[in-house]
Parts: structure tokens; C-alpha cells; sequence
């Protein structure tokens, strides 16, 4: 294996900078997403328990107490419940919005990686 690395020639070297890269940043996206990661059907549960029990105010507390996407999404329509539906709709919408640049933080590397790393193995193979 080694000797085909080096049989490769300069190229190797930036396609091997790409690999780690590529792998570096999917362990990441991948160690994000697993902590983002609730069941979201418990958590309606809970949400609609602490609603009928505490009203509001408990249904904030859990959502506070819950970490994810997900949470903070409810958690921002519920700021605004007393302000009526639309600000309700337009809090969840925004903050939705918030959560998923988030979420797809760093995916722009991978897809550039997994771009760049077949040109430079064709490349590798002109000479």
C-alpha cells in the first residue's frame, strides 16, 4: 500500500490531505447530529403532558430542559404563545431556520472534498 502511495507521485499527497479532511469533518457532522438526535415522539408526549398539567409555563420548562433541534423550535413558539398564531408560526419558522444552518454547518468542506478529490486523482494520472 505504501509503495502504491508513493508510486503516485506528488498527487498523492494533497488526495491524502483530502481524505483526512473528509473523514474529520463526517465525525464531526456525525458526533453533532447524534447529540441533536431526541425521540421526538416521547418528547410530544412529554410536551403535551406538561401542557394539560402546567399549562405554558411547564411545557417552556421542559423544552428548556430538553436538549435538540427540535426543542429549541417548540421552545421558541412558546415565548410567543400569548402573542397570538402568527408570531407563534413566524417564531417556529425562524428559529427552524436557525436549527437547520446549524445542523448543515460544515457540510459545504465535504461537499468541496468530495469535489476536489477525484479531479486531483485525474490529475495525478496525466503526466
Amino acid at each position: 500500500m505504501v509503495e502504491m502511495y508513493h508510486n503516485g507521485g506528488f498527487f498523492m499527497h494533497p488526495i491524502l490531505a483530502c481524505l483526512i479532511i473528509g473523514i474529520a469533518v463526517s465525525l464531526a457532522k456525525f458526533w453533532t447530529l447524534t447529540r441533536a438526535s431526541i425521540n421526538t415522539k416521547k418528547f410530544v408526549v412529554k410536551i403535551k403532558n406538561a401542557l394539560a398539567e402546567g399549562g405554558v409555563e411547564s411545557a417552556k420548562e421542559v423544552c428548556t430542559n430538553t436538549r435538540g433541534p427540535i426543542a429549541s423550535i417548540l421552545h421558541a413558539g412558546l415565548l410567543r404563545v400569548n402573542r397570538g398564531i402568527d408570531y407563534v408560526e413566524k417564531a417556529i419558522t425562524d428559529a427552524g431556520s436557525i436549527e437547520m444552518a446549524f445542523l448543515e454547518k460544515g457540510l459545504i468542506w465535504l461537499s468541496t472534498i468530495a469535489t476536489v478529490a477525484p479531479m486531483l486523482g485525474f490529475t495525478g494520472t496525466v503526466r
